[in-house]
């Protein structure tokens, strides 16, 4: 559960996690909103849904043949008819690529989504994640917008 995401687009955001604490930093805005991994198990994403889904059950799968830069599109229909989204098109680089190179999710308003990653690295059983020193110039909060002070925060989740 330990990950970095990094957003070029504008606002740049840096999305952390050391598998107990979960971080969203704003650099531009000198923002940071920090709580505790499992707060955020259940919360709806690209990456929650691709974690923790048993596909089969949950998802209509409907294979996209390879284009021709040799990719391949797999789109999941959801079953449940009052989910949050129409489809989700995860493409692969190639057919045994484990992470998909770009994810769209039509959501149930009719709205499309577009995520497309660059630069994958996959983490190894013993390569750790640290959460970033960040400057004592940064509002902290939690994700419900409260202050908090980074380093109670960091020692409570530790205990």
């Amino acid at each position: 559960n330990s990950f970095r995401w990094e957003y070029s687009s504008e606002p740049r955001n840096i999305i952390v996690s050391d598998g107990q604490l979960l971080m969203m930093i704003t650099p531009d805005t000198e923002q940071v909103m920090i709580g505790k991994s499992s707060e955020f198990e259940d919360i709806w994403s690209p990456i929650s849904l691709l974690g923790k889904s048993d596909f089969n059950k949950n998802y209509r799968i409907e294979m996209k043949p390879e284009d021709k830069s040799g990719h391949l599109k797999v789109r999941l229909h959801p079953v449940d008819t009052n989910a949050a989204f129409e489809y989700l098109d995860l493409v692969f680089h190639q057919p045994n690529s484990s992470f998909p190179l770009d994810i769209t999710i039509l959501d149930s308003a009719g709205s499309s989504n577009r995520l497309t990653f660059s630069d994958l690295q996959s983490l190894k059983k013993h390569d750790r994640i640290n959460l970033p020193e960040l400057p004592p110039s940064f509002d902290t909060t939690d994700f419900q917008g409260n202050p908090v002070n980074l380093n109670t925060v960091i020692k409570d989740a530790k205990q």
